[in-house]
């Protein structure tokens, strides 16, 4: 009889073990993909909701998917900070694990980087003029002019992504948590004062 129960209670401790060790760590916060995964509605709505500050939490996350994945050693928030440098690296990587390596796909990889350099670029510049009080009201525009080309860049790119971990419509990560709609709170308020200074600053030049 106490031969019998040894070798069963060993097997009861080893699954409880492996149940600890599956409840340890929340499933939605592992890291499964080379890259990071989010349905298309989900980034428009936290890009546009924070007024393109997702767009830092979304540079950083896959950074962080790609160094783990691939052991490099980067540093996703200097990456994410420093964009501008960074994103064409990042746009090639993400493509670059496609199967279909065509021609076409290289290009839309070059041109997506390019835009996004350029219209980041000018939009720095116009906020630069503006807080000098040149071009004004017209400066203070193009940072709202350029974002839905930003927006394109690293939508078309996020497309990219999810095809390349096989989600394609980012399933995985398609719903808003506490903390996407604290964001979206705080963006939202970004949003309304945007809109009243930009209100202030025309009427005090055409008034």
């Amino acid at each position: 009889m106490g031969s019998l129960t040894i070798p069963m209670r060993e097997s009861l401790m080893k699954v409880k073990s492996k149940k600890s060790k599956s409840k340890a760590i929340p499933t939605s916060e592992l890291i499964t993909s080379d890259f990071y995964v989010v349905s298309p509605k989900k980034f428009l709505i936290m890009f546009l909701g924070t007024m393109g500050g997702y767009a830092l939490y979304w540079f950083y996350r896959h950074w962080e998917n790609y160094k783990i994945a691939s052991g490099h050693n980067v540093w996703p928030a200097v990456r994410a900070f420093f964009s501008i440098f960074f994103a064409p690296i990042l746009f090639k990587n993400i493509a670059s694990k496609q199967v279909d390596q065509s021609k076409e796909m290289s290009k839309k990889v070059d041109l997506l980087g390019t835009s996004y350099v350029l219209a980041y670029v000018a939009s720095a510049a116009g906020d630069r003029l503006s807080a000098a009080n040149i071009g004004n009201p017209y400066t203070i525009f193009m940072s709202l002019i350029l974002m839905p080309v930003i927006c394109w860049c690293l939508y078309q790119t996020q497309l990219i992504a999810n095809s390349v971990c096989n989600d394609p419509n980012g399933e995985s990560n398609n719903t808003l948590s506490s903390l996407n709609y604290l964001w979206l709170v705080l963006g939202a308020c970004y949003w309304v004062f945007t809109i009243l200074f930009l209100r202030y600053k025309f009427l005090s030049v055409y008034m």
